[in-house]
């Protein structure tokens, strides 16, 4: 995957990929995204129903603005 660009429109905007085992909003998953205000951060769930985990990284990403 390759982001060209991400305009910040606002500082919660994101972009990323995620992958998920079913359609169903409580479905096991991980995400990759990038945030403008804070960087690449993981999301995950490793089990249907359970908790979303969050891993920030301390790489920051460039915007146009």
């Amino acid at each position: 995957m390759h982001h060209e660009k991400i305009v910040r429109s606002n500082r919660d905007s994101k972009g990323g990929l995620m992958m998920r085992s079913k359609l169903t909003p409580d479905s096991p998953h991980v995400s990759l995204l990038i945030h403008t205000g804070s960087g690449v951060t993981m999301y995950s769930r490793a089990t249907a129903g359970g908790p979303t985990t969050k891993k920030v990284s301390y790489i920051k990403a460039i915007f146009a603005n």
